[in-house]
């Protein structure tokens, strides 16, 4: 989702949200962000990002694989328009 603000300004938010087979196996996005339009070819951007991922294969013994992570934090970027 992405809303104008002014005519330099952008609001863009996003929320994903996925499963796999089993219950443990899934993986969840949320991020909000602020684009600036400097000029007609690009942009600069702030926000913050939040990303969870939990996954287990469902096999026992030597071959159990498992993860249960988050990462979070500020995002930053430039963006270039052509």
């Amino acid at each position: 989702m992405s809303a104008a603000l002014s005519e330099n300004w952008t609001f863009i938010g996003r929320a994903d949200y996925g499963v796999g087979s089993g219950d443990t196996n899934r993986i969840w996005n949320l991020s909000a962000m602020f684009d600036y339009r400097f000029k007609n070819w690009g942009s600069a951007f702030f926000g913050y990002k939040y990303m969870n991922y939990d996954y287990d294969n469902g096999i026992r013994g030597l071959e159990h694989y498992a993860y249960d992570a988050t990462q979070q934090g500020p995002l930053i970027g430039l963006a270039i328009h052509w």
